[in-house]
């Protein structure tokens, strides 16, 4: 497999877990440029289904959250765009990796 970044063949196999499963999740590091990506990343399809399915049953544990929790993570966000503006001259392009229930990506849009 290759670094999906510089295309090197240079990968080396990282095991670790998953933070919230506690499963095996294997990672390569690129040894040419340091990126460090998934072996055996889920396809399209899957990942699709499952953000849109399971993810919010998975890790918060409710299909539908909470107006408390939506109104709680979109303050913090406004924090965050805040602080971000501070150290913005011109008009930059964002990328939250992350992007849990996607407060900040909605709000930053």
């Amino acid at each position: 497999m290759n670094c999906c970044l510089c295309n090197s063949d240079s990968l080396s196999s990282l095991v670790k877990r998953d933070a919230k499963s506690l499963e095996p999740l294997e990672l390569g590091e690129c040894g040419h440029c340091g990126h460090v990506q998934h072996i055996n990343m889920p396809r399209t399809e899957d990942l699709t289904t499952y953000y849109s399915h399971h993810y919010r049953s998975d890790y918060k544990s409710v299909y539908v959250p909470k107006k408390k929790h939506v109104h709680r993570t979109g303050r913090v966000a406004l924090e965050r765009l805040d602080i971000l503006h501070a150290f913005q001259e011109h008009r930059h392009r964002l990328l939250d990796v992350g992007a849990g229930g996607g407060e900040f990506v909605y709000l930053a849009n």
